[in-house]
């Protein structure tokens, strides 16, 4: 069952991963635009760019701690404890 749920999330999280490289090539190539003293609608359309940048980011980051949450460490093998004082 566990398996089953990580597939599911690493499939979410590739689809993530590539929404997000895709809003990050969108905001550089915005950067590489010359901005110009009246080029208010670069500007908003950078901020409007970094918003989608970020809130993309933080769906792949979050699904990856959610895949990272779900697995278990392992177990350390029982040690008797120790006779020194």
């Amino acid at each position: 069952m566990q398996d089953s749920i990580n597939r599911f999330l690493l499939d979410q999280m590739d689809q993530v991963f590539t929404d997000y490289c895709r809003e990050a090539d969108r905001l550089r190539e915005l950067l590489s635009k010359p901005l110009g003293a009246s080029s208010w609608t670069l500007y908003h359309d950078l901020q409007r760019q970094r918003v989608a940048e970020s809130i993309a980011y933080g769906k792949y980051r979050k699904l990856q701690d959610e895949l990272f949450d779900g697995i278990a460490q392992p177990v350390a093998p029982h040690r008797p404890e120790s006779s020194v004082a």
